[in-house]
């Protein structure tokens, strides 16, 4: 793990397993690679393991960013969503419940949302699993 730098793009993989979300705050060191600045997991209970899998995703990275706000308020942030209907569930107009709070929570961020292949996702819950998260 490295110590953020904040004049620099931060970035954000999340997953969703079945009763577990994990997220990983990463930033680009000097040589261009990823480096780890923190990671979030958690067990989910009650109403969110009653989520659809899109849903799942979207609480992950709204529980994810609240728990990163400290190094990620003021920064510029790039998420790689698992599976591009993520993203259009997240900008969609006149949400209402649930969905309009997640929206209102992500705006506080200068979020930049790309969706990605799912490898980074699935090497973080064999993370998980090895380390009986």
């Amino acid at each position: 793990m490295i110590s953020p730098k904040f004049d620099r793009d931060f970035i954000i993989f999340y997953f969703s397993l079945e009763h577990i979300i994990a997220a990983v705050l990463l930033q680009k060191n000097d040589e261009g690679f990823e480096q780890s600045i923190v990671f979030f997991s958690k067990a989910l209970r009650d109403a969110p393991l009653k989520y659809n899998i899109m849903e799942e995703q979207d609480f992950s990275l709204v529980k994810a960013i609240k728990d990163f706000r400290v190094y990620i308020l003021c920064s510029h942030v790039i998420d790689y969503v698992p599976n591009v209907v993520v993203k259009d569930i997240l900008t969609q107009d006149g949400p209402d419940g649930k969905r309009g709070k997640w929206i209102s929570t992500i705006l506080e961020y200068d979020l930049e949302i790309k969706p990605t292949k799912l490898i980074k996702g699935q090497g973080l819950a064999k993370l998980m699993v090895e380390s009986k998260c």
